[in-house]
């Protein structure tokens, strides 16, 4: 990983180099991305180089002036067997020009995601990406219905479901979260959250929804386990940084949500990003693709306020 101090280094800098500012140079994927590099998403795999392209400035053409900020970037491994890196940013821009939703509408908006990359020396071999492209389409004034017609006509595939194809190593903080969203899922353990989250932790669920006490977390879960009362969590990956003296434990987990909704079966991927503090979630980021859900069975979105 020539150039680079470290994982987090590398993929903000190539990150940044790419989509920020007068700057950028989406012509630089080629160099970061291989010529079958995937990019797996619940709306459907883009895969190598030439396509994630292709995706890049088709973005930058719909907002021109847009500006990511990376909030945070948890990560793991070594030059021998390569990294993971999970990065979480936001970004903000104009909508000036035509997008998969409809024509230009001059809004603002702002967007989060979650990649999570397969980094081996300075090329980025795999990828997963999670975001609610439904918030994006809220924001521009389209309703649900209408966003999930234009999204299934531009992305035909609901995406592989390709999970990564190691054991994920549970430990520590991770082991604690993964041990979370089991208890909750599939153990339907109604006390977990109450255990595992701190009564003052925020949750943040994509762009623009939250919540703000752990009674409402717990309502949250809830929700899903009323509707689905099949529910499966699978961990796929997980790993953590631990307590530096400024930022607390920071655990990166990749989990697949399956069951069934009035007969009807699903599965969404998600990737969340937990903080801990004395061994207990004070924060969580967690994304998932609501119009991915709507394709589905589109009476299962929880777009109720919390």
């Amino acid at each position: 990983m020539n150039g680079f101090t470290d994982a987090c280094d590398y993929i903000e800098k190539v990150t940044y180099a790419i989509w920020n500012g007068p700057e950028r140079d989406p012509e630089l994927v080629r160099r970061y991305y291989g010529a079958q590099t995937p990019i797996h998403a619940d709306g459907g795999d883009l895969v190598g180089a030439d396509r994630v392209l292709q995706n890049t400035v088709a973005r930058l053409r719909t907002f021109p002036d847009f500006d990511g900020v990376i909030d945070d970037t948890i990560w793991t491994g070594d030059e021998h067997d390569g990294y993971r890196t999970s990065m979480r940013w936001t970004w903000t821009g104009t909508n000036t020009g035509e997008s998969v939703f409809g024509p230009p509408t001059g809004k603002r908006v702002r967007f989060s995601a979650i990649a999570n990359c397969v980094v081996r020396g300075d090329q980025i071999v795999e990828e997963w990406l999670s975001s609610n492209p439904l918030s994006l389409a809220r924001q521009l004034g389209v309703s649900a219905d209408v966003a999930g017609m234009r999204w299934s006509d531009a992305n035909p595939s609901t995406g592989a479901g390709a999970r990564p194809t190691w054991e994920p190593k549970l430990d520590g903080a991770g082991l604690t979260v993964a041990e979370t969203l089991v208890g909750i899922f599939n153990e339907r353990d109604a006390e977990m959250v109450a255990r595992n989250y701190r009564e003052d932790a925020v949750q943040h669920l994509g762009t623009d929804r939250s919540n703000s006490s752990v009674a409402a977390i717990a309502r949250w879960f809830q929700r899903w386990l009323d509707r689905c009362p099949d529910l499966v969590c699978t961990i796929d990956d997980s790993y953590w940084r631990p307590e530096d003296g400024t930022n607390p434990d920071r655990v990166a987990t990749q989990w697949t949500l399956r069951g069934e909704h009035r007969g009807t079966p699903f599965r969404i991927a998600c990737v969340s990003h937990h903080h801990l503090r004395d061994g207990r979630i004070v924060a969580e980021w967690t994304e998932y693709d609501e119009l991915a859900l709507l394709r589905q069975c589109g009476d299962l979105i929880q777009t109720e306020p919390n």
